[in-house]
């Protein structure tokens, strides 16, 4: 049966970009385009990351496509000899494969109005095959379709430092903390594990986050997760060939990044399901933490190791010796559309309930049963929509009927059901600042008849920080 519902649902199509329709005509060259590329330098991320950034603006009087970069840009990356540094194996496959489509213009392209940016962040190390301990100079060249015309980026001069095994003995600019929600679970199951980096210092950073892919599950790479078996002397596993993952076998979206901006004193955090990277499938004990590199000091900052226990199949509910577990996690992220409202609220969250167990189950559209706010000085926000508020009430307090058969498509394993919602109509976000927001689902599938909603286990995403009312410190 369905039970979970979901109010001011909405579909949306996701897009990494701020760009905004616009009525022809339309330019199809890079006449009007600026680019403009760096290393950022206040990025946490893992060891062996380094992140390029590239930013495309429409500087023209019109309106211009932009195709994703690796149909209109020429990257040029030279090491300190001035020798053409080799693309990655991943690359090379990549481009085998995409040139036996059909168009050479393998995705839509991105209609940037006069003003508007598009903003790339990607990992050069899954690009190319860089030599750490090496100086770089870069520049970046985009090539019109139908003309032959070239606009150049700057040429950037970058650094790579030898990365370091050595963690962190005294205070750094951020602090990880880490466990998993759900610490027993049945053989062939994922394991939700939970990532907060909090900002301990005093300039805005920014976590590198693997960009997910719609309606998957985000998993445990590139987050920095390693993970150990055995209790005397534990033994770190090996990452192995992920199980499932994206579409074009792991490399469209492997390679991109989302940084997620963190104020200093705030927090941000993430929730991924381990078991795609590393073989948890053996019943057993483990351990897992994360390890980010603090781009100050080339030095590991980690988090303590937090326990889980995987369990013999065969004891899933009836012989555990623990209560049924919710088999499935909810995520929340900055929806980035190509809609005008999604471009200018930055209230726009996309919602995704994903299947952590190892069969089919049936969920809904992410549901926010639940919901909580924080302002920016870390209260409660004022609710302006007074259904909300009842609606969570009249949830809580429903019965659970007899279960219906049910006539929608089951989520497989590893997958995700993924909605939007624009929360910024249900309180007030009038002040300038950084705001939190964190929803909760019901775990109505273990329910049994006459139970009430309210009693249900509850499934939490993760916290999200938003910026409102002030230029997006991202950008």
């Amino acid at each position: 049966m369905k039970y979970i519902l979901a109010i001011f649902l909405f579909v949306v199509i996701l897009a990494r970009h701020n760009a905004t329709a616009q009525v022809a005509p339309i330019s199809d060259n890079c006449s009007g385009l600026k680019i403009e590329i760096g290393v950022p330098g206040n990025v946490i991320r893992p060891q062996g990351e380094t992140i390029l950034e590239i930013k495309m603006t429409n500087e023209g009087q019109t309106p211009i496509k932009v195709w994703r970069y690796w149909d209109a840009l020429v990257f040029d990356l030279r090491d300190a000899q001035n020798n053409a540094v080799p693309r990655s194996a991943e690359w090379l496959k990549f481009e085998e494969k995409r040139a036996s489509w059909p168009v050479l213009k393998s995705t839509p392209p991105i209609v940037l109005a006069p003003g508007m940016s598009l903003t790339h962040d990607l990992i050069l190390e899954k690009l190319f095959i860089l030599n750490h301990s090496s100086e770089y100079s870069m520049q970046v060249t985009c090539q019109s379709f139908d003309t032959q015309q070239r606009v150049a980026s700057n040429l950037l001069h970058f650094s790579i430092a030898e990365p370091s095994n050595l963690a962190s003995s005294s205070p750094q600019e951020f602090s990880i903390q880490a466990h998993a929600s759900q610490p027993f679970l049945p053989a062939g199951w994922a394991v939700p594990f939970d990532i907060v980096v909090a900002n301990t210092g005093s300039r805005f950073l920014r976590w590198a986050i693997p960009q997910e892919h719609m309606n998957w599950a985000p998993d445990e790479f590139g987050m920095g997760i390693e993970i150990y078996t055995g209790k005397d002397m534990p033994t770190q596993l090996p990452p192995k060939k992920p199980v499932w993952g994206t579409v074009n076998q792991g490399f469209f979206d492997n390679e991109e990044v989302e940084l997620v901006g963190i104020p200093p004193g705030k927090s941000a955090e993430q929730i991924v399901a381990i078991g795609n990277y590393f073989d948890i499938g053996t019943p057993a004990g483990y351990q897992a933490k994360v390890a980010l590199i603090d781009q100050t000091t080339n030095l590991r900052v980690e988090s303590k190791p937090a326990f889980f226990e995987i369990e013999d199949a065969s004891m899933n509910h009836s012989g555990s010796s623990v209560a049924p577990r919710p088999p499935f996690m909810v995520t929340i992220r900055q929806n980035i559309s190509d809609s005008p409202r999604a471009h200018d609220d930055p209230s726009a969250i996309t919602m995704c309930t994903a299947n952590i167990s190892d069969h089919p189950i049936e969920i809904g559209n992410a549901a926010n049963d639940l919901f909580a706010i924080e302002d920016p000085d870390g209260s409660q926000a004022k609710i302006t929509n007074e259904k909300a508020i009842l609606y969570q009430k009249q949830r809580s307090e429903m019965v659970v009927g007899p279960r219906r058969p049910f006539t929608g498509q089951a989520t497989e394993p590893r997958w995700a059901l993924c909605g939007g919602w624009y929360y910024g109509t249900t309180f007030d976000h009038s002040r300038p600042g950084a705001y939190r927001i964190r929803i909760g689902t019901y775990d109505f599938l273990d329910a049994t008849q006459g139970q009430k909603v309210g009693e249900l286990p509850v499934v939490y995403s993760n916290w999200l920080t938003f910026f409102e009312n002030s230029p997006n410190p991202k950008k």
